[in-house]
Parts: C-alpha cells; sequence; structure tokens
C-alpha cells in the first residue's frame, strides 16, 4: 500500500511583492533551486537579479509562480524540499510554503512552527497568515492563524484522525 503524503501549506496573504522578492533571492542564493513553473503569462521571465525578477512578476498575468527548492532553511530547520509559491491575482501577492508534514513533524513541535512563522511574516510585513494541512484554506485542518492555534495544534490529532 502506497503511503499517502501529507502537505503542510503556510499562507501570507497580501505581501508587497518587493518582500516576497527579498525572500526569493536569499533563498536563492542559500539553497538548491531544483526548478521552477511559471503558471501565468510572462514573456521574459528573468531569475539574474532581484529587478528582473520584480519586473517579470509585477509586468506577468494573474497566476502564479512556483520555486521547488531543496536544502531549504525555514528559520533554521532545514528541509530537504519546499514549494516556494507566489500566487499573483488583481495585482495582489500572496505567497505559500508547502511542505511534507512527514519531514516538519520530525524536526519542529507546531508551536515553534508558529514562532517561526511570525518571524517569517514579520520580514514580510503582513499580520495576515495561517498554516495547516493542505489546502489550509480549510480551518478544519489548520494548525494555526496568526497567534491562535487551530482544531489540529499538534501532530497527534491528525495521525489520530487518519487512523
Amino acid at each position: 500500500m502506497k503511503e499517502i503524503t501529507e502537505i503542510i501549506e503556510i499562507v501570507f496573504e497580501r505581501v508587497k511583492l518587493e518582500k516576497i522578492v527579498e525572500i526569493l533571492i536569499r533563498k536563492l542564493s542559500e539553497s538548491t533551486l531544483k526548478k521552477y513553473n511559471i503558471i501565468a503569462d510572462s514573456s521574459e521571465f528573468n531569475l539574474e537579479s532581484k529587478e528582473m525578477i520584480f519586473d517579470s512578476i509585477n509586468r506577468s498575468s494573474d497566476g502564479a509562480f512556483v520555486f521547488t527548492f531543496s536544502n531549504f532553511s525555514l528559520k533554521d530547520i532545514f528541509l530537504s524540499q519546499v514549494w516556494f509559491r507566489i500566487d499573483k491575482y488583481d495585482n495582489i501577492y500572496d505567497l505559500s510554503l508547502d511542505i511534507e508534514e512527514k519531514e516538519i513533524r520530525q524536526k519542529t513541535s507546531i508551536s515553534d512552527l508558529q514562532k517561526r512563522v511570525a518571524s517569517l511574516a514579520e520580514e514580510l510585513k503582513t499580520n495576515s497568515y495561517y498554516c495547516g494541512y493542505e489546502p489550509a484554506t480549510d480551518e478544519e485542518t489548520r494548525l494555526f492563524s496568526v497567534n491562535i492555534l487551530g482544531p489540529l495544534n499538534n501532530w497527534e490529532i491528525w495521525i489520530t484522525r487518519m487512523n
């Protein structure tokens, strides 16, 4: 029987594109970019500089920009794979980080993850963020929203629900 891979999704809403690009540039320098996929009309997407990345995303149509990283650091937790996704709609930008639940569960508690995510939200200058099992928009499978714990506020609750 094949094991189902659960994904933890961390979503930061309404983030300034400049802040997202700053984080992306840092991740490009300290992590390994395995691949990227552009799901938008972006005729000349270019990763060569901060300005070129910003312009490519800013001029694109609404859509998504997905970067797959290995050796990704989330505030001192090293993860083997993270999907870094920028969603653009109506000139609004959301950032989501998708991580395999099995790996993150082995490396941190939900309360520690919440602190790391809060620190990243501060860097991104947003106070609208949440984290849960994908899709994190489902409040029933939420780990936390800003500083409020969700219904799944420890790893064991989900494991019990799945069995």
